[in-house]
């Protein structure tokens, strides 16, 4: 798979998850650097959709710029108006793109 990049925390039972998906991992040892990745749980979606605007104004005020490689990946197409309206809110609506999932 060319540019796809999976994720997965070590425990039991990774090694046969990861045969039966057939993909040779790449080993990151805890002394090399990892990419950056921020996961967020919260009990419902209006707790998610607040805690996304919260993320996203404060990388803003931090003067980091949200770029290409920056993606927000919705549980359900119900999620899609109250990110919409109370998540992204605060950045210009020219500043990102909404991709839906193909059939």
């Amino acid at each position: 798979m060319e540019h796809v990049s999976l994720f997965f925390h070590d425990g039991p039972g990774m090694k046969e998850m990861l045969a039966s998906l057939e993909v040779e991992p790449e080993i990151i040892d805890r002394g090399q650097q990892a990419p950056a990745v921020s996961l967020y749980q919260s009990p419902d979606i209006h707790g998610q959709t607040f805690a996304l605007n919260r993320v996203i104004s404060e990388t803003v005020k931090a003067g980091d710029l949200l770029d290409e490689k920056t993606v927000i990946v919705l549980p359900s197409a119900d999620t899609l108006f109250p990110v919409l309206h109370h998540g992204i809110s605060t950045i210009p609506e020219d500043s990102f793109n909404i991709s839906m999932g193909y059939p």
